[in-house]
């Protein structure tokens, strides 16, 4: 979760797989570690096969981003192959989610969450906060273009949003406020009060939250609560960022104290609580699965406040796994 802040890029295809591959899959032995979910200790057995044999059907009949569909153009196909890869690369944990919705709102998702990713890198990539702050205005700048109807720049994500037609469901003041919001990655000082962090993570995980359940048709009388719910996920995410941040010379904490911190947490997990039992987020759920790991980190940080100075909050990568193939079936709460 922690990639949005601080995750390098690291090299791999994503989103390989086909309706045909992803059936036949499912009847061969397949475990969990094929699947990425379990060690190797525990290969071969029952349930690691079929376990491993729903994955490979789920992966295969969400086939791969960027897919050939009827009328779609060449670039177009490129484009999104493009930010699926950027995504993988950038925002596994988003990745991993998206892949598993069937086109076009997979094919969205990945273009949205390359977005997010292309502005996380402009914040965070160069070392001078001056180019840092002229590739943020460079991306507002192309937003503010794209939604007034005007030619952007050749960019793979850029040309992939001018195309989409779900860019309606999207607002202006959402992309612009993510961008802006982004401008305190840029700088040293830290955030005046609690209040400033909050907003902070509102404009980020919630506007982008936001986002993705408007793009896969959520009733706008649910905004706020999902925004609330992307507020709470961006906390859990930033917890676990907390020691990095530290050792780039940042005070990512208004208030380190212990009782600071749980309370901080609590108010997490009222965010993502707020949505339980709302069967109008129902569209919205696998944009929601992108933040399933939330909860077990805010509850972690709420017991053990010390963990999130010594960066102790963050959950093996198998448990992480497991939780997604959970929460797919129970809900992302």
């Amino acid at each position: 979760p922690s990639s949005i802040f601080t995750k390098a890029a690291r090299g791999g295809k994503g989103g390989e797989g086909s309706k045909g591959a992803g059936a036949k899959a499912a009847f061969k032995e397949i475990t969990l570690e094929r699947a990425g979910v379990v060690p190797r200790r525990l290969r071969g057995g029952v349930v690691a096969r079929l376990v491993g044999g729903f994955w490979g059907v789920v992966e295969g009949l969400a086939g791969t981003p960027g897919a050939r569909t009827e009328g779609a153009g060449v670039s177009a196909r490129e484009d999104i192959a493009t930010c699926a890869a950027l995504v993988e690369a950038r925002d596994p944990a988003r990745f991993r989610v998206a892949r598993l919705a069937r086109p076009p709102l997979r094919d969205a998702l990945m273009v949205l969450y390359a977005l997010n990713a292309e502005v996380v890198r402009a914040a965070w990539g160069p070392r001078e906060p001056t180019l840092a702050e002229i590739r943020l205005q460079y991306w507002r700048d192309q937003v503010e273009v794209l939604f007034a109807g005007r030619a952007v720049d050749s960019h793979p994500v850029l040309s992939a949003l001018a195309r989409a037609e779900w860019r309606q469901w999207l607002a202006l003041e959402d992309l612009t406020g993510l961008i802006e919001a982004r401008r305190w990655d840029v700088g040293r000082a830290p955030f005046a009060s609690r209040q400033a962090l909050i907003d902070y993570l509102a404009a980020t995980g919630g506007n982008l939250m936001a986002m993705g359940a408007r793009v896969a048709r959520m009733s706008d009388h649910y905004d706020a609560l999902i925004r609330r719910f992307g507020r709470g996920a961006a906390l859990a995410a930033f917890l676990l960022a907390v020691p990095e941040l530290k050792a780039r010379g940042r005070r990512p904490l208004p208030d380190e104290s212990p009782a600071a911190l749980v309370e901080l947490a609590r108010e997490g997990l009222a965010d993502l609580g707020a949505t339980r039992g709302q069967k109008g987020l129902k569209p919205a759920r696998l944009v929601m699965l992108t933040a399933c790991e939330a909860r077990p980190v805010l509850e972690r940080a709420a017991r053990m406040p010390e963990l999130v100075l010594s960066g102790g909050l963050a959950r093996s990568e198998f448990r992480q796994r497991l939780r997604v193939l959970r929460c797919s079936f129970l809900g992302p709460w």
